[in-house]
């Protein structure tokens, strides 16, 4: 027994280290891989934020459309209603009945 602690003590003055405890996966390597996991994991998180983020503006953009183009049918429809309900008044005051004019639908 003798002989083998012999040739390990030698083996280290060759290497200048313990290569046994210097060589250990546990220590610095696994740090290493751990934080490139925490990178990998960034970097998917990253990316599905900004696809959520932009999937976001695209449908905020399309509401915007929506709503706009939805208000101009509104205000041309209360325009059409407007022009109907004062021809309905004047022949109601018994003015000259007001020829009806095509609307937009027909």
């Amino acid at each position: 027994m003798s002989d083998k602690q012999s040739n390990s003590e030698r083996l280290e003055k060759l290497c200048g280290f313990d290569p046994t405890k210097k060589l250990n996966a546990t220590g610095k390597l696994l740090e290493e891989v751990a934080q490139e996991l925490r990178e990998e994991r960034e970097a998917k998180a990253k990316e599905s934020a900004r696809d959520q983020l932009r999937k976001a503006v695209e449908l905020r953009e399309k509401m915007y459309n929506v709503r706009r183009e939805f208000e101009g049918q509104v205000a041309k429809f209360d325009k059409e209603l407007g022009q109907l309900l004062s021809r309905l008044e004047v022949g109601l005051r018994g003015g000259a009945p007001v020829k009806d004019e095509p609307t937009s639908e027909e």
